[in-house]
Parts: C-alpha cells; structure tokens; sequence
C-alpha cells in the first residue's frame, strides 16, 4: 500500500474543478469564513483487499478499498480503466463516521507482462480542505500461449541392401547334431540359403532377421569344414552378392604320424575311416619290415578292432612261437588259420575265414561286412606300402578297415597306412573275412 501524494495532472486538474464546484456551492463567503476554524481533514490508513491476493488474475479482479478517516465530510475513489488509461471517478461517498469502503470493478491486463494498477481516494473535510492518498497494486499479464509449428517430417531414409552378419550357433559332435544359422540382413525382404548339398530356400526377412536349422550325421572322418552361402533380395528384386559362411563337425582325432598322408574326405560309399584315433602295439613288427610274426599281429589287431580284445604282446609273441613261427622265417596263413581254429589266439578261436576278390567294392564292401578283413601282401624291394617304402621281397600280412577316394586304411606296425589303389592292385594277393564262435 502506497501513501504518495498524487502527482497525476490530470487527477490535479479533476479535483481543482471538483474543489470549485464544491466552493461555488457552499458560497465564498462562507468558505473563507469557516477556514480558520474547521479542522483538518486526515486520512489515517487505506488498504484494499482481493479474493485471490497479488498480483492480480490478468483478467482483473474486484478490489475491496477501505479508508478509515477523521474530520472527513464525504470520500472520492479513483481507479483506472486499463493499465496505463487516466483515472475516473469510482463513486463517491459519506464518510463523517470515519469509514469508507467502495468496491472497485476488475480491471483487465492486456499486456503480456506485469503492471500496476492505481486506486486514489479523495477525502473532502467540512470545510474546503481536502486530502488524497492512493496505493497501488500488481496484475499478471496474460500468458500468450505460442503453438509451435508442426515440423515437416524427414522422410525416412530407404536403407541400404545388404547383409549385416551371420552367425552360427556352434559346432556339430562327431556323432551328428543341428546348428542355426542366423542372418541379419537390411532393406531386404527375403533371405535365401543354400551351398553344398542344402537346396537354395527363400526366407522372408523383411523383419531384419532370418534363421534355419542344419541337420548333420555322424562324421567318422576327421573334423570336417562344411561352407554354405546366404543372399537378401529387396522389394525391386535387387539381389546381393553370396555371403559364405562355415559350419565345422568335429570328426576322429587323426594320429601325428598319419598326418599330411591320410586322404581327407567326406564319409559316404568312397570314404570310410574306421577306427581310425585307435591306438595299437607293434607286436614287435618295426616298418618297413616285412618278416617276423606279421601273421599273429595281425590277428591281434583283428580282434581289437573287430571283437574290441586288447591282447597281450607277450601272449601273441609265445603262440606265434607256438605255432611254429619264427622271427627269419614268419609263418604262413594256412599255419595262422589252423593254429586259430584249433588252440585261439590271445583267447578267441576263429571258426572259418571266407576268402574274398581283391578289387575295390569287395574292399569296401567286406569292411563294412565284417568291421576288418584279413589281407596278404607280396612286396618287392623298393615298391611303396603307404609312406613306406620296402627293403626286401618279402609276404606281408595286416588288416585293412577302412578306405577313402585315394585307397585301403591298413593296420600294421602299430599304426594305419594310407595306401594308394595303385599301390593296393600290384601287392595285394589275398583277403579274407574272419569268423569266430
């Protein structure tokens, strides 16, 4: 509440008039007469008031404006009719009680900021003496609400066609097994597998994302590394380059000698590997010789491989010598077979050996019969035995249980030979099946 004396000139100019009016009416005479004595006209406080409080609603708002008075004839109150206008008479009123109260009408802020609103009242006395006081009073501005533009929207890019990545859920056992493959692709609408034996299979990936399930049997090779392809095509039958990608199958564990001489190969009619981590004694038989007792170590590697026997080097050396071999001389099949029939070897008596062609499908054919077949080899010095080359002309007896493209898997000396079909046509003579009781 502001207690300055009013400066407003046209306030001043408003209530001189008024002044003269009220002098006109009363007489000069009377008013020069009653001067000295009629008391002073005070005003002792002036306060307003408002439902809502300050600043005021933009809006405007009624104001309460009370004046307590003393030696007061009648109270004028002013106000504005918009921020920043001149002032008008609200009303006027009798206030010889001492009290005086006008309720003022909202006065509405079109400004979008903060202002302040004036209220005066004039107190007129008995005589022609006056006083003024006003206050004022802040208003809001009104809050002008901007809409904001509605952006253009950004088309979206058309993404690029390509393949993003693809992945591989794992490796597949020895003994077969599945694996997904997952490929992500962008701006594709189909994703097509295919390579090796998988026939070309469209899958829709609009999504971003596209999977299949490769199913493989049981590898008895060594660790095989199959490779297989994916393509995306988008919506204009654009088609990307072919993305390769590997699925390895663990296989047997090769052994350290055969390494860099086994023929690798896929498993299938041509591809047999057997037994092929197993491990054997040499029976006292050292590569490349070809004496010694040959026939029974062979027979012992027979069993292990066949019947799953582990027969004892030193039981196998004394029925060898049993059997009327010796370590210059050898012994022949026919003495093996007997001597198999009729006392056992390492335990286990054969029943009968049916003697079989030596070309490639019986090969094939009586290993994956019989599980291993019996065969008899004539060397001539100098001539290969799988890596080997021998010294002498020599008979020469070993197992075979296994084949792949290039030629027989051998067992002999405690280890398996890859020989060649060559090598296998000019020295191989006989091959027999095994049967025991």
């Amino acid at each position: 509440m502001s207690r300055e004396r009013l400066k407003t000139p046209r306030l001043a100019t408003f209530l001189l008039a008024l002044l003269g009016a009220l002098a006109l009416a009363g007489g000069v005479g009377t008013v020069g007469a009653s001067a000295a004595t009629t008391p002073k006209p005070l005003i002792l406080s002036m306060s307003s008031s408002t439902s809502g409080g300050q600043p005021l609603a933009a809006s405007g708002a009624r104001v309460v404006v009370s004046v307590r008075v003393r030696n007061a004839k009648s109270c004028s109150f002013f106000a504005q009719r918009l921020p920043f206008s001149s002032l008008y008479l609200v009303r006027t009123v009798r206030c010889a009680s001492g009290r005086a109260t006008v309720t003022v009408p909202p006065i509405a802020n079109p400004y979008g900021k903060i202002v302040r609103l004036t209220y005066v009242v004039l107190v007129q006395g008995a005589g022609p003496r006056s006083i003024e006081r006003k206050l004022s009073l802040k208003e809001a501005g009104v809050v002008t609400s901007h809409t904001a533009p509605t952006p253009t929207p950004t088309p979206t890019p058309t993404p690029t066609l390509q393949i993003v990545s693809v992945s591989v859920s794992g490796t597949v056992p020895t003994s077969g097994g599945t694996v997904t493959v997952t490929v992500h692709a962008q701006g594709a609408v189909t994703c097509t597998f295919g390579g090796e034996d998988l026939t070309p299979l469209p899958l829709p990936c609009s999504s971003g994302t596209a999977a299949i399930t490769l199913t493989l049997p049981a590898n008895a090779g060594p660790t095989v590394t199959h490779t297989y392809y994916v393509t995306a095509q988008d919506a204009n039958g654009v088609v990307t380059p072919q993305r390769t990608y590997t699925v390895v199958q663990e296989g047997v564990s090769v052994p350290p000698y055969l390494a860099g001489y086994l023929d690798v190969c896929t498993p299938g009619p041509d591809c047999y590997y057997g037994p092929l981590s197993a491990t054997y004694p040499d029976y006292g038989n050292v590569a490349p010789a070809g004496l010694g007792d040959c026939t029974f170590a062979a027979a012992a590697d027979w069993e292990q491989i066949v019947l799953g026997a582990s027969p004892d080097p030193t039981v196998i050396g004394y029925e060898f010598a049993a059997a009327g071999g010796t370590a210059t001389g050898g012994l022949t099949a026919q003495a093996l077979f007997t001597y198999w029939i009729q006392q056992g070897i390492a335990g286990i008596r054969a029943t009968g050996f049916p003697r079989y062609f030596t070309d490639k499908t019986n090969v094939e054919n009586g290993v994956r019969s019989y599980g291993a077949m019996l065969v008899e080899f004539q060397f001539v010095a100098g001539t290969g035995f799988g890596q080997y080359t021998m010294t002498d002309n020599s008979r020469h007896m070993a197992v075979v249980d296994g084949f792949t493209p290039e030629g027989p898997l051998v067992v002999s000396w405690g280890q398996t030979l890859q020989m060649t079909w060559d090598q296998w046509n000019a020295e191989v003579v006989n091959m027999w099946g095994v049967a025991t009781s």
